[in-house]
């Protein structure tokens, strides 16, 4: 239920962004206040509660700077800006190509050998991303071109986010590494958009609604509750169950936008989560009781 409850606020994140993007908000904007501000508020609970945990080896800040820049804060843009581009459904579900992507790196890099589920898993999402490319061409959003590229580079960066990640995780605790990752992630933004100029712009108080809404209930409660529902889940079933968010974007954008898939996008965002589905349940480990497996908390959800 914790993990469901972060994939329903997950879920709602790009109906509700996509809304104030056609209301002329810049997805550069909102992507720096939210990680700005949610990288300062996560800082500051942990150095209130527990700051020696804050304290990074000498050696580790230009990893956790390249984790911020070329996973954060790519992740975090790229996804914005993709669903400014095209319908919500396909912005998400084309980020869901990311375990396909690690799958492959698994593969090529780590020279781990490629399974019949695997294999089975990656033809079904390429095959699923070349429906969605096909029905987004069908639906008559054929020059949306950069937006599906930036679809497909977003999940190219999940893909970067998770696995670096993970490196960081063998040494700093998951709190600290999001919190470092969301701030150092939006220093290169603040360059483009300085946060004084946006405070000092003039938004209507519904923005600065909408700012707080996507900073609390789009980043720090979701990613709150997949920590602590991955101290009761393994990693697999998690994974799985977060599923959800894809779903319950999908019927956000169309109850709030009016928003539709057609039948060779449906198809393909099916065959997308039957990929994914494959992949996790094969790396799913056998015989461990869920206690014992979901204990370790040193895996980054996918961040939204």
């Amino acid at each position: 239920m914790l993990v469901a409850a972060a994939a329903f606020f997950w879920g709602l994140t790009g109906a509700v962004a996509k809304y104030f993007f056609n209301q002329a908000l810049s997805p550069l904007v909102l992507v720096t206040v939210r990680l700005s501000l949610s990288g300062l508020i996560l800082l500051l609970i942990i150095f209130l509660r527990h700051p020696r945990l804050l304290r990074l080896h000498p050696g580790d800040i230009g990893k956790m700077v390249i984790f911020g820049i070329f996973g954060m804060s790519c992740v975090q843009f790229l996804y914005l800006y993709t669903i400014s581009q095209l319908n919500v459904a396909t912005a998400v579900f084309l980020q869901y190509l990311g375990p396909a992507f690690i799958a492959l790196y698994a593969v090529f890099w780590n020279r781990e050998r490629l399974s019949r589920h695997s294999l089975s898993a990656l033809l079904l999402a390429l095959g699923g991303s070349a429906l969605i490319v096909a029905g987004q061409s069908l639906a008559g959003l054929s020059g949306h071109w950069i937006g599906l590229l930036t679809g497909f580079i977003s999940a190219l960066a999940m893909s970067f986010y998770i696995i670096y990640g993970k490196v960081l995780l063998n040494q700093y605790n998951s709190w600290v590494v999001l919190g470092y990752g969301l701030l150092f992630g939006a220093v290169p933004f603040w360059f483009l958009e300085p946060p004084w100029v946006i405070y000092g712009s003039h938004y209507s108080g519904q923005i600065w609604l909408f700012f707080g809404y996507i900073v609390i209930f789009s980043t720090l409660v979701p990613f709150g509750l997949a920590f602590m529902g991955l101290r009761y889940l393994k990693p697999a079933p998690a994974s799985i169950t977060m599923m959800l968010e894809p779903v319950i974007a999908g019927v956000t954008a169309y109850l709030l936008l009016g928003e539709l898939l057609n039948g060779w996008q449906l198809a393909g965002c099916s065959l997308i989560l039957a990929a994914v589905v494959i992949l996790n349940l094969e790396h799913q480990p056998a015989g461990a009781s869920p206690r014992s497996a979901s204990t370790d908390d040193r895996k980054i959800p996918v961040c939204k």
